[in-house]
C-alpha cells in the first residue's frame, strides 16, 4: 500500500499536464466552454467541424448538445447521424449515407425518407444540395450532428463541401440547416463556409471531482485516483461506476484498472496497435516518463489521432504535448 500511495503522490505533481491545463475553477473546465461555443453557432445557424478524441464520450456530449437545443428558444431539431462502420467501404456507401442522413433532416418520420441513388460526386453534390433545400423548406430550424466523419472518404467530405458551399451561397443570411461534423481527425477536405473547428477537451479536476461523487467530497486518495485518469471521460465514469458499486476505490495502479472493466481491454489493444510501430513505442515510452515534450510532426501526430497523448499550452510558440493519462502508462508497463 505504501508503494501505491508513493506512485500517486507522484502522479499528483504531475496534475497541471494531467487535467486540462486552461481551465480554472470559475467553470468546469473547457468543456463547458466548447458547449457555450457550438451552442452559440448553432443558434447562429453557422457550421462547426468538432474534433472529438478517442474515449472523450463525444455521443453523450453530443446528445446533451441535441437535448438542450431542442428545448432552447427558438428550438433546433437535431439529428443525429453515425459514419462509424464506413471504415474500407466504397465511395458509394459512403455518399448513400450521407444523403440519408440529409434526407432525414426534412422527412418527418423515418419511413417518410426519400434517398436518391447518385453513382458519381457530380451527382451527388446535386442531389446534397437539393436535399439541404428540401430541409431549409420546412418549418422550424434543424441541425445534422454527424460523428465518426474521419471515416468518410476525402473525395465525398469534399463534395459535401461544395453541396454545403453551394447552398449557404444561395440563403445568404436565411439559413434554417446547418451541420455539426464530429471526428477523430482533421480533415482539409471537409472545408465547409464559415465553419470553425472545436475540440472536445477532457474533463478538468473538479468537474471529474463531481462527477465521481456529486453530493459527497471526496478525500485525497480519491483526488490522486482521479489524477490516474487524466480526466479522460471514459476513465472517470469507470472509476464513478466503482465507486457506486465498491463503495470505495482501491490504493493499486491495478486496481484502478481493473475497474476500467471491458474497457481496459479496448485500452490494451488500441495500445497494442501503437507499439507495433517501433518509433511510436519507443515515442511513447519516453512521454510516459516525462511531464511533456516539444511535439515532433507525423510521429506525434498518430499518437494525438489514436488518443494517447493531448496538447498542451505553446512554449515559445512550440506546441507541447504529454501522455494523456498516467493510466495509459501504468498499462503500458
Amino acid at each position: 500500500m505504501d508503494r501505491g500511495v508513493r506512485r500517486f503522490e507522484h502522479w499528483q505533481t504531475r496534475r497541471d499536464c494531467v487535467f486540462s491545463p486552461e481551465a480554472c475553477r470559475g467553470e468546469l473546465d473547457l468543456r463547458d466552454r466548447v458547449g457555450r461555443q457550438l451552442r452559440a453557432r448553432l443558434r447562429q445557424m453557422q457550421p462547426t467541424v468538432l474534433l472529438t478524441p478517442r474515449w472523450s464520450q463525444s455521443r453523450a456530449f453530443m446528445e446533451s448538445m441535441a437535448l438542450e437545443m431542442a428545448i432552447a428558444r427558438p428550438a433546433i431539431t437535431c439529428h443525429g447521424a453515425s459514419f462509424s462502420g464506413l471504415r474500407g467501404q466504397r465511395n458509394a456507401e459512403a455518399r448513400q449515407r450521407v444523403l440519408g442522413a440529409l434526407a432525414e433532416l426534412s422527412a418527418a418520420h423515418w419511413s417518410e425518407v426519400q434517398v436518391p441513388h447518385v453513382a458519381t460526386d457530380s451527382g451527388f453534390i446535386q442531389a446534397a444540395e437539393s436535399l439541404l433545400f428540401r430541409a431549409q423548406e420546412q418549418p422550424g430550424r434543424v441541425a445534422l450532428f454527424a460523428e465518426g466523419v474521419e471515416r468518410l472518404h476525402v473525395d465525398v467530405l469534399s463534395a459535401l463541401s461544395e453541396a454545403w458551399n453551394r447552398f449557404s451561397e444561395k440563403c445568404a443570411g436565411d439559413r434554417e440547416v446547418v451541420l455539426m461534423m464530429a471526428g477523430t481527425l482533421p480533415s482539409d477536405r471537409l472545408e465547409l463556409e464559415n465553419a470553425l473547428r472545436l475540440d472536445l477537451p477532457d474533463y478538468a479536476s473538479q468537474e471529474a471531482l463531481d462527477i465521481l461523487s456529486p453530493t459527497e467530497p471526496l478525500g485525497e486518495q480519491a483526488e490522486m485516483a482521479l489524477d490516474f485518469s487524466g480526466g479522460v471521460p471514459s476513465f472517470v465514469g469507470a472509476l464513478a461506476d466503482g465507486v457506486r458499486k465498491l463503495g470505495g476505490l482501491p490504493y493499486s495502479a491495478s486496481g484502478l484498472i481493473r475497474l476500467l472493466g471491458p474497457l481496459e481491454g479496448e485500452v490494451r489493444q488500441a495500445l497494442d496497435c501503437v507499439a507495433a510501430d517501433p518509433a511510436l513505442a519507443d515515442r511513447l515510452e519516453f512521454l510516459a516518463q516525462v511531464a511533456g515534450d516539444v511535439l515532433q510532426p507525423g510521429l506525434d501526430d498518430r499518437l494525438l489521432a489514436a488518443g494517447m497523448v493531448r496538447e498542451l499550452r505553446p512554449i515559445g510558440g512550440q506546441r507541447q504535448i504529454a501522455l494523456r493519462a498516467p493510466l495509459l502508462a501504468a498499462i503500458l508497463g
